[in-house]
C-alpha cells in the first residue's frame, strides 16, 4: 500500500470550502508524512505546473466522483438482483444470488456511510456502465427459457458486474490511501474483499454448470 499523505498547507480542505467534514473526521487520518516530488511525475505537459500545484485537490474530486459512481451501481443491481434471483434454476444458484442480494445490501450501506465520511451525498447520478450491464442481464432473463442454459448466461452476466464493482473499488480504494484517508480506504477495503469473494464464487459456479452440460451431452465438443 502506497504511503499515507496529508494535504499542504495551502489546501486545507479536501473536498471544497463547500464540503463540511464530519466533527472529529480529520483527527482518524494518519500522521502527514512528505508530500513526493511530482516535478517529473506527470504524463502529459500542464500549464503553469497545474498538475503538480494542484494533484491533491484533483484526486480528491476524482475520490468523490467515483464513490457516486458506487453508490448509483449499488442501488441499481439493489434492484435488479430480485429479478436475477427468481430467474434461475438450480438451486445452488439461487442460493449464490440471494447471497449476493443480501450482500449488496450491506455494501449499499457502507457506501453512504463513506459518503458522510467525506461530506457529501448521493447526487442521483445514473452509472453508465452499470446500467449497461443490468440492461444486459434483463435480455438475458427474457430471451432465454428456464433452465441451464439461461443459467449459465445469468453466471455471465453476474460475472461482468463483478468485474466492473471489483475494479472500481480498488480504484476508490487506492485513491482514498493516496490522500490519507485511511478510515475510508478500510471501508472501502472491506467491501473489495467481499467482492472478490463474490467474484470467486460465481467463477466456481461458472465451471461446475459447464461440466453439468457437458455430462448430459447438451454441449457437443466439435472434432
Amino acid at each position: 500500500h502506497p504511503s499515507a499523505m496529508n494535504l499542504p498547507e495551502s489546501y486545507p480542505d479536501y473536498f471544497g470550502d463547500d464540503a463540511a467534514s464530519p466533527p472529529g473526521f480529520r483527527s482518524t487520518l494518519a500522521q502527514p508524512t512528505p508530500l513526493p516530488d511530482l516535478a517529473e511525475a506527470a504524463d502529459e505537459p500542464t500549464r503553469e505546473d497545474t498538475f503538480e500545484q494542484h494533484w491533491l485537490h484533483t484526486l480528491a474530486h476524482v475520490l468523490t466522483e467515483e464513490i457516486q459512481e458506487l453508490y448509483s451501481a449499488e442501488k441499481m443491481l439493489l434492484d435488479a438482483l430480485p429479478a436475477m434471483t427468481e430467474a434461475c434454476n438450480d438451486p445452488v444458484l439461487r442460493a449464490t444470488c440471494e447471497i449476493h442480494l443480501d450482500i449488496t445490501r450491506g455494501h449499499l450501506q457502507r457506501i453512504e456511510a463513506v459518503h458522510q465520511m467525506l461530506g457529501q451525498v448521493p447526487d442521483g447520478r445514473v452509472n453508465l456502465s452499470m446500467e449497461g450491464l443490468l440492461v444486459g442481464l434483463r435480455e438475458t432473463i427474457d430471451e432465454n427459457r428456464s433452465g441451464r442454459s439461461r443459467d449459465v448466461a445469468l453466471i455471465g452476466a453476474a460475472r461482468k458486474i463483478k468485474h466492473l464493482e471489483t475494479a472500481a473499488y480498488c480504484s476508490a480504494r487506492d485513491f482514498a490511501q493516496l490522500l490519507g484517508l485511511l478510515p475510508v480506504a478500510d471501508t472501502l477495503q472491506k467491501t473489495l474483499d467481499e467482492e472478490t469473494r463474490m467474484e470467486a464464487k460465481f467463477a466456481n459456479l461458472d465451471e461446475l454448470m459447464a461440466s453439468r452440460l457437458w455430462r448430459a451431452g447438451t454441449i457437443t465438443q466439435s472434432s
